[in-house]
């Protein structure tokens, strides 16, 4: 199982500049080559918002970085870290309706 010869890709990322890529996708990056500059990365994930932790033994639910943010005893995303950006019936999380006061409380169509 697994892919016996994988197409590595190299992208070098202008400073202000992003890269898009699916969640699934493996990746990284290479070491910082300027010692005098530091290198920082912003990182957004949509998730579908019927997303729900899974228990996964004696982890952390949620992984490493998520699970920080589970609720106790609840497998909910708390909107609070995980707002809902759009649902089909048009819900969003109440403070992004605030936030976003001259966005349209729906996803446009063709945007998923």
């Amino acid at each position: 199982m697994g892919i016996e010869q994988p197409e590595v890709l190299e992208l070098e990322v202008k400073p202000g500049s992003c890269a898009f890529h699916h969640g699934n996708m493996w990746h990284g990056s290479g070491k910082n080559l300027m010692a005098d500059t530091v290198r920082r990365s912003l990182v957004l994930a949509h998730i579908p918002a019927e997303s729900r932790f899974k228990p996964t033994g004696a982890y952390v639910p949620g992984g490493y970085i998520a699970g920080r943010y589970k609720r106790f005893g609840d497998d909910t995303m708390d909107e609070s870290f995980f707002p809902i950006v759009w649902t089909d019936s048009g819900y969003r999380t109440p403070f992004l309706q605030t936030y976003c006061r001259n966005q349209p409380a729906r996803a446009p169509v063709g945007v998923i």
